[in-house]
């Protein structure tokens, strides 16, 4: 069939083809689907197949016999009208097929008919059975009352050529058996449609499974991407999060050692004494995140205990942290126990690495529907943050030493795990003259 949209094809407007009634037929055999699918299904269907030549080569070419009624004179013009209407009941139909315009089939349908006419008159009835191929087409390319009225029609003139030479019993016994023949053929013409349309829409089907499939499969690929690059940036999150910040509070305590050790020996041991519990803190956070990983539900923890454990764990010489529990704690999901306490260890560190502060208080709030977060200090204020919500590098001292061109993922990870949590992340400025890092969950 001819695409629509090709240079050769008519406009949609103008097109009045065998694809409106392929989709009727579709629509009267059960093809209930969406008009696009019913097109698709009908741009596949077929009727001028070599099967059909082979019935129609057969049928008229046995109807072209040689009949002893017949003079040679009248068989002769009844040879040639029967081969120009198997020609064109192979050749022409073919063509008009792809064409899949109404104004050929009415052209092809009237010629054929006229045709067919003709053949019956001349051989006196003898090749009627020619017709039978043009009422299985009206039935495959038209409607079934097309065919109806074209079997009628043609009794009607088998009638009129028989009259004079037989008796009425003869006649209507005739009548009776060319009925029964053309019922057969419109009966199995139907038939044929049908399991012409059913085996297109199977074929459509069968495409579209298989596109589904491969889309299903580019998906599946896709979520494991995904899934994939998620974990990635979960566990880099859980290294930067927890041993990062018993990393560096084991660094802080160890420079604090080093700076104090000249001055005084029990300082400097102190300090030691507070580096090894972090690191001892660091191992047994790792366990926790290991059992956290392995299942999703924990035991209970004492989580407001964990957090204050947590702050009081920076305390230096210099550094005096203060932690708050406002209102009644109440049980929080293991998931929201260890990203919150991630989140506070991540701003720990911030303040250890960049702040240069003297004071930090940590505000735990616990309200009817979220818990808050809140961490202030008094060192280096929002004007020294950069606007990828980092703060700006200290200078270089004794205690704080990183490199300017280290990256920095701290707040870039707290939104992270807040956001999978339904919470949000505000940064600003603190009331103790620093910086703040507020978050709220809900629970």
């Amino acid at each position: 069939m001819v695409p629509y949209d090709s240079p050769a094809a008519p406009p949609a407007a103008a097109v009045a083809s065998i694809a409106e009634s392929r989709v009727a037929a579709a629509r009267q055999f059960g093809h209930r689907s969406a008009p696009a699918d019913t097109l698709r299904v009908a741009d596949r269907v077929r009727f001028a197949r070599p099967l059909t030549h082979t019935a129609t080569v057969v049928t008229v070419a046995g109807a072209l016999l040689p009949v002893e009624t017949l003079s040679p004179q009248r068989y002769t013009i009844v040879l040639a009208i029967g081969a120009t209407y198997l020609g064109l009941g192979t050749w022409w139909i073919t063509w008009v097929e792809r064409q899949a315009q109404r104004r050929y089939f009415i052209t092809y349908f009237a010629a054929m008919s006229s045709l067919c006419v003709g053949l019956v008159v001349t051989s006196q009835a003898n090749a009627t059975i020619a017709a039978m191929p043009l009422l299985s087409q009206a039935v495959l390319f038209g409607r079934v009352w097309h065919a109806t009225l074209g079997g009628v029609a043609l009794l009607g003139i088998v009638t009129l050529s028989l009259e004079p030479m037989l008796d009425p019993q003869r006649l209507i016994a005739t009548l009776l058996s060319m009925a029964g023949a053309i019922a057969f053929v419109i009966i199995f013409s139907l038939v044929y449609r049908r399991e012409v349309f059913w085996r297109a829409r199977s074929d459509v089907l069968t495409e579209q499974l298989a596109q589904t499939n491969e889309q299903l499969e580019r998906h599946a690929e896709q979520i494991e991407e995904l899934a994939a690059s998620r974990e990635r940036n979960r566990v880099a999150r859980e290294v930067h999060d927890g041993l990062g910040h018993y990393l560096t509070a084991i660094h802080v305590q160890l420079e604090a050692a080093k700076a104090v050790l000249p001055k005084s020996t029990a300082a400097a041991l102190e300090a030691i004494d507070k580096a090894q519990n972090s690191s001892r803190q660091g191992l047994l956070d790792v366990r926790q995140s290991v059992t956290l990983l392995r299942s999703a539900t924990g035991t209970p923890r004492p989580f407001v205990q964990m957090l204050q454990d947590l702050t009081a764990s920076i305390a230096t010489h210099r550094l005096a942290p203060e932690f708050i529990a406002v209102g009644t704690p109440k049980p929080l999901s293991a998931e929201v126990e260890h990203e919150l306490r991630r989140v506070l260890q991540e701003t720990l560190s911030n303040v250890q690495r960049h702040a240069h502060a003297d004071r930090v208080l940590v505000r735990l709030e616990f309200r009817e529907d979220r818990v808050v977060l809140e961490v202030q200090d008094d060192g280096r204020g929002p004007g020294d943050v950069a606007q990828t919500g980092t703060r700006a590098q200290a200078k270089p001292t004794q205690t704080c030493a990183p490199s300017s061109k280290r990256p920095q993922f701290g707040l870039v990870g707290m939104r992270e795990r807040v956001q999978r949590l339904n919470g949000v992340v505000d940064t600003g400025a603190s009331a103790l003259g620093g910086f703040r890092v507020t978050v709220e969950v809900p629970v």
